[in-house]
């Protein structure tokens, strides 16, 4: 546990009360840095829909909804990311396999007759 005792803005007199300034800074950690994990400010909108689809998807909770909506935005970001490699390789590939395509067109039997 943190030692937050040199942090706490209220001072107290008796020793019994540091006692208190522990505890009370023993809760504080519990419910922001401990348990709960990191925090997350929502308008009050946002919260109504992410409600909204929890009672739709089924889901346990708010924070799996959150969770569902992640994965799909990083596989839509990887699938943006893959087609844009594809798209390079072929705009570096297009030259040559014109050039190649191109040379076998002029030896092509078919097109001998």
């Amino acid at each position: 546990m943190l030692d937050c005792r040199a942090a706490c803005k209220v001072r107290f007199s008796a020793l019994c009360c540091l006692a208190m300034c522990d505890i009370l800074c023993s809760i504080y950690h519990y419910i922001f840095l401990g348990s709960i994990g990191k925090l997350l400010m929502l308008q009050e909108e946002d919260d109504r829909r992410i409600v909204a689809l929890k009672a739709e998807l089924g889901a346990p909770t708010k924070v799996a909804v959150v969770r569902a909506g992640l994965d799909l935005l990083e596989r839509e970001a990887l699938r943006a990311a893959r087609i844009k490699r594809w798209r390079r390789a072929v705009r570096l590939a297009t030259a040559e396999s014109r050039r190649v395509n191109a040379e076998f067109r002029s030896h092509s039997r078919l097109k001998r007759r």
